[in-house]
Order: C-alpha cells, then structure tokens, then sequence
C-alpha cells in the first residue's frame, strides 16, 4: 500500500521491517512453520534492509524444520538463509535438496532452484536469464497468487539477496519494486507494539 499507492518507500520499508518481527515473534513463542511457505515473508525481511533483523531471521528455527528441508518445503529458504549466513554446508545441502525433492514436489519451482542456485554460485548472467524466464508470462501467470496484481514476490525475494550478496542486478518488469531493491536502510526504525519489544 505505501508502496504502490502513497510512493512512500520509508514508510514500505518499516512495514516489512514489522512483517519480520512479527515472523519472529510467531516462530520464536508459536513455533509457526513459516519456512514451508513463506518466500514472500523473507522478502519483506529483506526489503526492511534492516540488518540486524535480516541476521536474526537467518537464523531462526523451529521443532520441524529440519524435517521440512529434508522433504522439499522449506528446502527454498534454508537455502537462501544460508546464503545469508554464508554457510556454506547448508548452501551445498539445500541445493541438492531443492532439485532432488523440491522441484519434484512443487514442479513450478524449478527455476526458483535455479535462480537461488545462481545467487549461491554468483554467477550473474545465470541469475539474469533465469529471473528473466521466471518473469515469463508462462511461469509468472501461475505464481504468486496472493499479491500479482502488483508484486511478484518470489522475483523481489531473489533480487533484493542478489543485491544483498552483492550483485547488483537490474530487473526490468513493473512487479519488481527496484526503487526498494538497492540496500538504504532507514536512520531509525520503529517498534509499534509492546509485545514486539
């Protein structure tokens, strides 16, 4: 809404700043499995710019995650928090999870493994054509169901890590927000409820 209606980019950024404390707060008192489900979670995470919420959110955990990597769930963001965390044992895990399981479970993920295993590899012209295809009205028509009206998230997820990796991509599509990709975080970011404190 800041965003697209009130071109409001700090105001944006806090909200998704207060989206990730609230998937904190969830995961660390409910135990919710966000990591199953939750691509479009991370990626307010990571358009807050707020780094030491980023670094917190790359390592939460709760009691079933482990067996939700192990399945293909959540085998996406256990990839991209350990690009995050640059670690790369759980990088080279997830991976090799996304493609043998993931992509056999959820076969419209296949170039979301692609891309975050270009983002892994940094290997930008890999990234660029496969962002490109995921972008496609063939694969795009069928994603983001929630939202597409006005993001793509999956797409802003894995550009605004390639950014934050360091690889200043450009993306060319009016669902891809790069006025919010570039990392400029806000001078003071608010907490506007208690039980966030």
């Amino acid at each position: 809404y800041f965003f697209f209606y009130r071109n409001n980019n700090m105001k944006a950024k806090q909200n998704c700043f207060v989206c990730g404390l609230l998937d904190e707060h969830l995961i660390n008192e409910y135990q919710r499995r966000i990591f199953s489900y939750g691509i479009d979670h991370l990626a307010y995470t990571l358009l807050s710019d707020n780094k030491d919420l980023i670094e917190r959110y790359s390592k939460l955990e709760y009691p079933e995650y482990e067996g939700e990597i192990k399945r293909g769930n959540a085998a996406p963001i256990y990839t991209m928090l350990g690009i995050l965390r640059e670690d790369e044992v759980a990088v080279e895990r997830g991976i090799k999870i996304m493609f043998d399981k993931t992509v056999k479970l959820f076969p419209t993920l296949r170039h979301d493994a692609t891309v975050i295993e270009a983002i892994a590899e940094k290997n930008i012209e890999k990234l660029e054509l496969n962002i490109q295809e995921l972008l496609s009205k063939k694969v795009s028509g069928r994603r983001d169901t929630g939202v597409r009206d006005f993001l793509y998230t999956h797409a802003t997820c894995y550009t605004k890590l390639a950014w934050i990796k360091g690889m200043e991509i450009e993306v060319d599509h009016d669902k891809v927000p790069m006025e919010m990709i570039p990392i400029q975080p806000l001078e003071k970011y608010e907490i506007p409820y208690d039980f966030l404190k």
